[in-house]
């Protein structure tokens, strides 16, 4: 039987996998304490730079990432409605598949 990885677990392979935001976009982790203090969800952390965002939350009990893209507004702790990236994805495969198209 499978665990759910810890919350230290998902973060630190979050901070792993999007460590290219800090090193090649400027970005860096914001909010993560304050929020788990506020008692926000652990399963979420966030990397902005001045002028975006990015959002990844566990999933699926951290078995999976939700990763959402938006602007990044002087309250970072403030998330604008913005649709995951994976609702993009599907809206564009879907509308592939239907068309005949193969992806590109």
């Amino acid at each position: 039987m499978t665990t759910s990885p810890t919350p230290l677990e998902f973060q630190e392979s979050v901070r792993d996998a999007f460590g290219f935001l800090v090193r090649e976009f400027g970005c860096r982790e914001v909010d993560s304490r304050a929020s788990r203090r506020e008692g926000r969800d652990p399963f979420v952390l966030r990397f902005a730079n001045t002028t975006t965002l990015v959002q990844v939350e566990g999933i699926n009990w951290g078995f999976a990432a939700q990763v959402v893209v938006a602007e990044a507004l002087a309250d970072t702790a403030q998330l604008p409605p913005t649709p995951p990236l994976t609702a993009g994805i599907s809206f564009k495969m879907s509308s592939l598949c239907r068309s005949g198209m193969p992806p590109r």
